[in-house]
């Protein structure tokens, strides 16, 4: 399996599960995706940033750090 492919896998993986169950329902949100969640972090940090103006910018910059990201750590592996 490629680093890509790697990276791939890791970034789906669901990012804080959380199951809540009483006496007839069970209730599963399965939470972001790790890529997902690493995207929303790098975002916040550049719009909160005021060299980053155009929100297709910071939106595609967003993923990409996320994707260098799970890819890095799956080099590290």
């Amino acid at each position: 399996m490629t680093t890509k492919e790697k990276a791939k896998k890791m970034g789906d993986e669901n990012v804080f599960p959380l199951e809540i169950k009483n006496d007839e329902v069970s209730i599963i949100h399965y939470g972001l995706s790790l890529r997902e969640y690493f995207a929303a972090m790098a975002m916040g940090h550049m719009a909160g940033n005021s060299k980053y103006t155009d929100i297709d910018v910071i939106a595609s910059d967003a993923v990409r750090i996320a994707d260098a990201l799970l890819e890095q750590l799956c080099r590290e592996e």
